[in-house]
């Protein structure tokens, strides 16, 4: 009997992590906040990192107005923050309510946010997140204040001069430049070693910084794990989401893109973009910001079809963590031809737009008429 008792409670020990997570709603009191931070941990264990943090930015079980969650790393550093995506990849630790948290994880404080309500209260769980091997504090009910930007010159890395800046890329051979810059930097330089790859959050505001030499109009870098894009230096809400995009000609973007990493014959039509040393590139369809009525209207109704129709040229490249995790780095390309003043190549197949159309076959029309008459004359 007493072997049976004993299973029973590992039984029970086991699955409570993975029981359904059912968070009260409107926590304000320290015990219906320790609720919400358990379940909320009880729900990251359940489905995983990515689908988590998905779900916690957007209002509804785990976002509750000013009541959301906070990941931080142990040494003050905002993995995710669900209410200010700004505050992500920042040290919030001259903050008190944020350093008090640090200070006594697994427990409950009592504080006054900024906004100068008083009496809330925080609550925080320890956690894991296998992806990365590292040890992290979970928060829920700690309201913080909007970060200032910080000046360009301050970001980690900013001393880093890259040979190709994002402003320079315009063809296949700056994009491979560019990208190999990024990777180097990211895993070589300012203290971010092959063993240390989590720290990438000290470089991802100066990745992110439009206007910088990594961020400049269409270029941008962008980083994944598997299928999941870690970041966007261009658009935030693709990050913790599946890269699951198909383009008009019925190329999935991101299964080209492991294709390319494996060295294993790409799928995609043929845009006529790829240089003749081909490794590592690839080429789709996509919205170019620059060309106006180029956006596919699918996307606006599921995210799962690429956003346009030009032609874009891809560049990817990978490397291993030490816990045997490929991460993938890359950056894209609207190629420009050098004789044009700087127009973007069409692609081949590609359909005059309806009004240079019309306007051809009026000329057309017109001249045809007019041999006509000569004809008869």
């Amino acid at each position: 009997m007493k072997k049976l008792s004993l299973i029973i409670l590992s039984v029970l020990f086991f699955a409570a992590p993975y029981a359904e997570a059912q968070p009260p709603t409107d926590p304000k009191d320290m015990e219906s906040m320790r609720a919400f931070v358990e379940a909320a941990k009880s729900e990251f264990l359940k489905i995983g990192s990515e689908a988590f943090r998905e779900a916690a930015k957007v209002e509804g079980d785990w976002k509750q107005d000013t009541t959301y969650l906070i990941i931080l790393e142990r040494d003050d550093y905002v993995v995710f923050h669900a209410h200010d995506r700004d505050s992500e990849d920042r040290d919030l630790s001259s903050q008190s309510p944020v350093a008090e948290v640090l200070d006594r994880p697994g427990e409950c404080i009592e504080y006054d946010d900024h906004e100068g309500v008083s009496g809330r209260y925080a609550c925080s769980v320890e956690i894991e997140i296998p992806a990365i091997r590292g040890d992290f504090i979970m928060v829920a009910g700690l309201h913080t204040a909007p970060q200032p930007e910080v000046p360009l010159e301050e970001l980690v890395g900013s001393n880093y001069v890259p040979e190709v800046q994002a402003d320079e890329v315009k063809n296949a051979e700056t994009l491979k430049l560019f990208v190999d810059g990024a990777l180097e930097a990211i895993v070589n330089n300012f203290g971010v070693s092959r063993a240390e790859a989590p720290n990438i959050t000290r470089f991802r505001p100066l990745l992110r910084r439009e206007g910088g030499p990594w961020n400049q109009g269409d270029i941008y870098i962008y980083i994944m794990r598997g299928n999941q894009v870690v970041f966007n230096g261009n658009n935030r809400a693709l990050e913790d989401t599946t890269l699951n995009i198909t383009d008009r000609n019925g190329c999935n973007v991101g299964d080209e893109i492991h294709r390319v990493i494996a060295g294993e014959d790409r799928e995609c039509k043929s845009l006529g973009l790829l240089p003749q040393d081909s490794e590592g590139y690839l080429e789709y369809l996509w919205d170019n910001p620059d060309i106006e009525g180029d956006e596919d209207e699918k996307f606006l109704e599921s995210q799962e079809f690429s956003p346009g129709f030009t032609p874009k040229l891809g560049y990817v490249k990978s490397f291993t963590t030490p816990q045997g995790i490929p991460v993938i780095v890359g950056s894209g390309v609207y190629p420009v031809a050098e004789s044009d003043g700087g127009c973007t190549l069409a692609g081949p197949n590609e359909a005059l737009p309806a009004g240079l159309l019309v306007i051809f076959l009026l000329v057309g029309a017109a001249i045809s008429l007019k041999v006509f008459d000569k004809l008869n004359n």
